[in-house]
């Protein structure tokens, strides 16, 4: 990539949705965190430009959802972020055989406190207590 420029070809590959390996059936919420952390883990360090801050208590998952709910709102900040989220909820889609993140999750969630509210979220649609 050069100073001011991205390619098409680039860009493609930034923004392609992920594949990710998918159980038939999950039966705890542990499992459904597992899943949940995977997809985003990998979002947030192919996606983003988020890195850790080097201490033991970083959680990418968390982060990467706390981007997805950011304020930021023009430019290339915007379609990034946009993008990420196009493809997070794609992913999670296929992965759970779910339509989607369930709608109310984006309007009840509370910065710091939306990576539990998704499992939880996902749990209900799943039927997992």
């Amino acid at each position: 990539m050069s100073n001011n420029y991205i390619s098409v070809g680039e860009l493609k590959e930034f923004w392609a949705r992920k594949k990710f390996k998918k159980n038939k059936k999950y039966s705890s919420i542990a499992e459904v965190e597992e899943k949940v952390r995977e997809i985003a883990t990998t979002y947030h360090d192919e996606m983003t430009s988020l890195e850790s801050d080097g201490t033991k208590d970083y959680k990418p998952e968390v982060e990467f959802l706390n981007y997805l709910s950011s304020e930021e709102n023009s430019g290339w900040g915007l379609a990034f972020r946009c993008m990420a989220l196009v493809n997070f909820e794609d992913s999670i889609s296929e992965a759970f055989n779910i339509d989607g993140i369930p709608e109310e999750y984006w309007y009840h969630h509370k910065y710091n406190k939306n990576y539990h509210y998704l499992i939880k979220s996902i749990c209900e649609e799943l039927n997992i207590k």
